[in-house]
Formats: structure tokens, C-alpha cells, sequence
């Protein structure tokens, strides 16, 4: 009975935002369809495309026919090979091609929120805060906002890429690291910006480690055999990317980069953070809040809501006055792991900040 009552937070948070948010985008009885007739349209051709080429109705997954003669049409954009088999089990149970598309995205909602209980219950040792957490995670606004673009729906694999690297840093073993890189390939093939995201995001977490934890690091500094484990185990994840990246590549030797200046206006500014979507009922007050400052304002609506807000607000002001009181202030022990995750949102956030026209 106690087993059962721990999981209790679990589904009422679960139950709740796949109640009000998920089944309120798609309707309880699937009426309706999760993003725009653009970009939505578009992912649901790529799962089906996928679909259709793993079940040998097309002859290749990169020359999806949709602009014949060009080749390689699918590294114009992302691909969403990482979920694709999620939405292909959906059509072999019977579901059409739009009803899949549903499917996949109800259970990445699940999926999504799951993934983040379990590494906020793994950190915390709190299954309250673990699932409040799961649910800014999974259901906030800031995701809401970018209901139009399916390819941010799958983010499963960030979690559990932290979870393993902070398993990796308990006991330094191998094995936990090769998970951690791999959950950061995998989401690569869920999402490619993703991808690169988490990506900068683990390699701050590991720099961050070796500064906090050096002493761990000291201790394996003569252990060969470990450090050529560590090589071995980075250097299977990237041969498992290579497959998804060099056609990418070879678009990008084909059409140039984009320069700097090209992207720089279309990145985040602090002011971001308080940028609300038009569809909030609450916060509309905010809903202008950085309209001059991008030209496609409306992809940078990352307000995660008034809740999770004040939640941040709250851990900084705690934060600061007990890093200068001590012990004086409330009886709360900060790990070396969270001190970790906390400088690496640090980093992130200067990482992916625009400050007027610079930005690291």
C-alpha cells in the first residue's frame, strides 16, 4: 500500500496535464489536430514518409519524393527518425495516417513527462517536486507556445541524458557516461535542434563536473584502461550520429552556413523569458513583450508560465541568501550534483543569450 500511495503524485500530475493541456489540444475524442496546417502537416509527412519507407513502400528515406527531381530533400529539415517507430506502431495497430499523428503525440507527452520524474525524483528524493517539475517539463507554457512546430514535442531523451551523467558522477562508471552520450544522439534523431541544444547543454554539465568534482577525475588521471573506455564509449555515439549528420553536412557544403548575422536576430533575449503566447488566459499583459525585438517574434514565447516562474524566482533568492548566511538560513543541504546542474543552466543560459548584437 505505501509503494502505492508514492506513485500517487506521479498520476495525478500525469493525469491532469494529459487532461487539461494534451487531450485539450486534440480533444478528448481526437477532433482536433496537434500544431498548425504548416509545419504540423509537414512532421505528420515526415512520420508517414518514415512510415512508408520502413515498410518498404518507398525506396529511400533521405529522397522523399515531394520535390522531385532534388535529392536528399529530408536535410532540409529534421527528420523525427528518433519517434518515428513510435508513430509507425501506431499505423500497424490501425490507426490512420492523422490518428497516428495524435497518438505519437499524446504518448511523447507522456513519455516526455515521465522521462523528468524520474530524473527529479532520482535528485530530489521528492516524488511532489518531482512531479510539479515533470509537469513544467512536459505541460508548461513555454512548450504550449510552440504547439505549431511538432519537432520540439519529442525531448524525452534530456532528461535521462542527465540522469546517466549524474549516475556517471556517483560512480565514475563508464557505462552511465555511454548512456548519458547516447540519450544526446538519440535526441539528435528526435530532433535536430534540439539535439545540438542538449548537446552544448551536456558538455557544460561535464565541464562543470570536472571543476566540482575534480578530485573523482584525479583519482582516474593514471587509470588507462578507464580513460580509453571513455574514448571507446564517445567514440560509439558518434559513429551511431554519422548516419543522421553527413547528409546534413553535405547540404550544408552544398548551400554554404548561415552567417552570424542571419541568425543572430532570431536569438534569446533575457527579456525572452517573460514573452508570453497569445493564447494565454492569464498573461496576456505579456504577450508584447519582445515583438521588436525578433523578426518571427512568435517562435520566442518562452514564458514557462507564472508558476514555474515564481518556483526559479524563489530558488535563486533561497540560493543566494544561503550561499551568504551558511547554515543560518534553512535547513537545506545543496549537493555537488545540483550545485552541477545549477552552473550548467548558468552556462546556458550566457551560452544561448543575446545581449544588443553580441551573443556568445
Amino acid at each position: 500500500m505505501k509503494s502505492f500511495k508514492t506513485y500517487i503524485p506521479f498520476v495525478i500530475a500525469l493525469t491532469a496535464g494529459l487532461s487539461f493541456i494534451t487531450l485539450g489540444i486534440t480533444g478528448p475524442t481526437l477532433t482536433h489536430y496537434p500544431g498548425d496546417l504548416i509545419d504540423g502537416r509537414f512532421n505528420n509527412y515526415l512520420l508517414e514518409h518514415a512510415y512508408n519507407y520502413f515498410m518498404g513502400l518507398e525506396s529511400s528515406f533521405w529522397n522523399a519524393p515531394f520535390m522531385y527531381p532534388e535529392e536528399k530533400v529530408i536535410s532540409y529539415s529534421d527528420n523525427l527518425l528518433g519517434t518515428a517507430p513510435f508513430y509507425i506502431m501506431f499505423r500497424i495497430l490501425g490507426c490512420d495516417r492523422e490518428m497516428a499523428f495524435q497518438c505519437w503525440y499524446i504518448l511523447l507527452a507522456i513519455l516526455n513527462f515521465t522521462s523528468c520524474y524520474i530524473l527529479l525524483k532520482y535528485l530530489f528524493k521528492n516524488t511532489y517536486a518531482a512531479a510539479l517539475g515533470a509537469m513544467i517539463f512536459a505541460f508548461s507554457l513555454a512548450l504550449h507556445s510552440q504547439m505549431a512546430h511538432a519537432q520540439t514535442f519529442p525531448r524525452l531523451a534530456i532528461p535521462l541524458s542527465f540522469l546517466m551523467g549524474l549516475m556517471f558522477l556517483r560512480e565514475m562508471r563508464v557505462r552511465y557516461f555511454l548512456w548519458s552520450v547516447f540519450f544526446v544522439v538519440y535526441q539528435f534523431y528526435c530532433g535536430i535542434y534540439i539535439g545540438f541544444m542538449l548537446a552544448a547543454a551536456i558538455g557544460f554539465f561535464y565541464l562543470v563536473s570536472l571543476v566540482i568534482k575534480r578530485q573523482q577525475y584525479f583519482q582516474r588521471f593514471g587509470d588507462i584502461k578507464w580513460w580509453l573506455m571513455m574514448i571507446g564509449a564517445l567514440g560509439l555515439n558518434i559513429l551511431m550520429l554519422l548516419p543522421l549528420v553527413k547528409p546534413y553536412l553535405a547540404r550544408a557544403h552544398d548551400v554554404g552556413y548561415y552567417p552570424y548575422e542571419s541568425i543572430s536576430n532570431a536569438l534569446l533575449t533575457p527579456k525572452s523569458f517573460l514573452f508570453s503566447w497569445g493564447g494565454s488566459l492569464f498573461w496576456t499583459v505579456l504577450n508584447s513583450m519582445c515583438v521588436k525585438d525578433f523578426t518571427y517574434y512568435c517562435e520566442y514565447q518562452v514564458f514557462a508560465g507564472g508558476f514555474a516562474t515564481l518556483c526559479l524566482a524563489a530558488f535563486l533568492v533561497i540560493l543566494i541568501v544561503k550561499f551568504f548566511s551558511g547554515n543560518k538560513f534553512v535547513d537545506l543541504t545543496i549537493s555537488k550534483e545540483q550545485w552541477i546542474l545549477f552552473g550548467t543552466a548558468i552556462l546556458c543560459f550566457l551560452f544561448f543569450m543575446r545581449m544588443g548584437e553580441f551573443s556568445l
